[in-house]
């Protein structure tokens, strides 16, 4: 009868994504499958302890049903945006938070004792989760860039994750394209992500509309330039191939992020790059257009190993499958 009822322990790790708006968690095995999930709202924009407190919050919602749920606990690993130091467990900066110096694995070592704690940055997370259980799986040379607010990214070199010294390398939005461009906000002018983010597609769309007038595009915000966001231009451009304004807007913004694309076929020489965030929603309209622009060079596409081009598939599931496969492979290796 006891050997009826016994159910062995499904080893769990307990991954969580930190974001500016929300903090997204779960239980994952140890196949990348996400078991259980939870979330709570972002903590109060600046302050180490309410950030800290919102956490915890979320890890004992996470962990309330474990006994009854026959699951055992063996790692927690996060995601967190900005500047990591994975090695030792610390937060030293993050702008999107506005938080600093957060020794963030002695806090909860203190909390949850014999619980092996690891964190690295959120598009590293991603970049890991999309080449252990998304799309690249098969691969082992990637480059992932995700295009949102800013340019965030990853790279996977000989099916490794490459962090660089102090796990702060791989910063892809902060490759500078024109040394007499733009500022960005990290103080250098020209940066890739000034140019190839969602919020410069926003920009490109905004001037658009005041330059054509009579663009479709005004259609599709319902002629309120507030309502203007990274799809306006291509769903324009869907609907009316020969709009000026939208062919205007999405031609120069395929040609920034196609050239950047091309300095890391350069660099890197990856199986495939993946293409995140908002702007990815364009799946292989945006695809095509960027193949079709990268097409015309020999050096960095045409006459070398070309890469495949693709949009990202875990969606907001990959920071939290890529810290759990983050710690599962430190797990290994000790």
């Amino acid at each position: 009868m006891i050997l009826e009822n016994y159910k062995e322990k499904i080893e769990v790790i307990l991954s969580i994504d930190i974001g500016g708006t929300s903090y997204k968690g779960a239980l994952v095995n140890k196949n990348g499958d996400i078991i259980y999930r939870a979330r709570v709202k972002a903590a109060e924009y600046g302050s180490n302890k309410k950030f800290l407190y919102a956490v915890s919050n979320l890890i004992l919602k996470l962990t309330k049903d474990l006994k009854r749920n026959n699951e055992k606990l063996i790692a927690m690993s996060f995601s967190v945006p900005g500047v990591i130091d994975s090695d030792n467990g610390i937060i030293k900066y993050s702008n999107n938070l506005n938080i600093e110096d957060v020794h963030f694995k002695e806090e909860l070592n203190q909390a949850f004792k014999n619980i092996p704690v690891f964190m690295l940055n959120d598009a590293n997370a991603a970049t890991l989760g999309e080449a252990r259980k998304g799309i690249a799986k098969n691969y082992s040379n990637v480059v992932f860039l995700t295009l949102g607010t800013g340019v965030g990214g990853g790279v996977i070199i000989n099916n490794k994750l490459y962090a660089g010294n102090q796990f702060t390398g791989a910063e892809l939005g902060h490759m500078s394209i024109d040394i007499n461009g733009e500022m960005c906000t990290c103080g250098r002018r020209g940066c890739f992500e000034v140019y190839a983010s969602a919020r410069a597609l926003v920009r490109y769309t905004k001037e658009g509309l005041l330059k054509y007038k009579d663009s479709k595009m005004w259609d599709e915000i319902n002629h309120n330039i507030d309502e203007v966001n990274g799809s306006v231009s291509f769903e324009t451009l869907k609907k009316y191939s020969d709009d000026v304004g939208a062919k205007e807007v999405v031609s120069k913004y395929i040609r920034y992020l196609s050239e950047g694309i091309l300095n890391y076929c350069n660099i890197f020489r990856p199986d495939i790059i993946l293409i995140g965030g908002g702007v990815s929603e364009q799946e292989d309209y945006l695809v095509n257009l960027i193949n079709e622009y990268c097409e015309k060079y020999y050096f960095g596409f045409k006459a070398t190993p070309k890469p495949i081009i693709k949009t990202a598939t875990l969606k907001n599931d990959a920071g939290i499958i890529g810290a759990a496969y983050f710690a599962l492979e430190n797990l290994k290796d000790k």
